[in-house]
């Protein structure tokens, strides 16, 4: 299977070619100038945008160059729908990469995208997060926790100082969210957001080396304090809550907190959910 090939970078492109010895030159022999990586030959060649463009598949135009391919497919699978699924033919793929890829610590759930707020199933309590970046060095994020009445048990508004990576902000977001979970001794959480990029490595067992990486790890090790974890991503639209938090955060000294409290300023946002 050649998806399967290519998420473990064996496919016979001309960089892959090159590393093993092979007297090659890397660029892309469709003439486009590029280093013909895995993720390139697949998905980033300009040839294959119009292609891509075609299949509505989200995410297809949206990736670092230098990324490999399975971690672009790990941030890409939980923004796919069933149509999409199906397009590429992919069920046992997408089993094989999930049996391969999938963290061991807590249970990833993908689900078909939503539009709205949706609540949570008991005894699991929905904890919202997100992040949000404006002009200027500081970053904002937000949390809310709701039980499966739509209730909320606490929210949290927390301005993050010198916020220059948004990846980093958005998994420091998921982190806080998941702490301010525990303190609040809930133990079945399912966690939600918008960044696709952060939940998708959160749903790899792939290791970066790098900043947001440790804060990655630090998630995963912080999944022992619950029964049961749950990621899933939503849109925008569907993490309304979070994302006038995440904005509140940025003009807050440091963190704000409501305990079993309705925020007056949380009123339109919490209608819009039902809640």
């Amino acid at each position: 299977m050649e998806f399967a090939r290519a998420s473990r970078e064996v496919l016979p492109v001309r960089s892959s070619l090159l590393r093993r010895g092979v007297d090659v030159v890397d660029e892309c022999p469709l003439g486009c100038s590029e280093e013909e990586s895995v993720l390139h030959a697949l998905v980033g060649c300009p040839d294959l945008h119009l292609f891509w463009r075609k299949t509505a598949i989200p995410l297809t135009d949206q990736f670092e160059c230098k990324l490999p391919f399975i971690e672009w497919l790990n941030c890409a699978l939980p923004t796919w729908d069933t149509k999409n699924l199906i397009w590429v033919n992919s069920q046992s793929f997408v089993k094989d990469i999930f049996q391969i890829h999938t963290s061991e610590g807590c249970s990833v759930a993908h689900h078909a995208l939503t539009l709205r707020w949706e609540r949570s199933t008991p005894p699991f309590y929905k904890i919202n997060v997100d992040a949000s970046v404006k002009q200027g060095p500081d970053g904002g994020i937000g949390c809310v926790a709701r039980d499966g009445s739509g209730r909320v048990l606490a929210a949290l508004a927390k301005r993050v100082p010198s916020a220059v990576d948004v990846d980093i902000l958005e998994a420091t977001a998921i982190f806080t969210g998941m702490e301010f979970a525990r303190d609040l001794s809930i133990q079945d959480i399912v966690v939600e957001g918008d960044s696709a990029i952060v939940l998708g490595y959160l749903s790899s067992a792939v290791s970066l080396r790098s900043p947001l990486g440790l804060i990655l790890d630090n998630i995963r090790s912080l999944c022992a304090s619950f029964r049961r974890v749950e990621f899933k991503w939503v849109r925008r639209e569907a993490n309304g809550v979070a994302d006038l938090l995440a904005s509140l955060g940025l003009n807050v000294e440091s963190t704000y907190v409501w305990l079993e409290d309705r925020p007056c300023v949380l009123a339109c946002a919490l209608q819009l959910d039902g809640c």
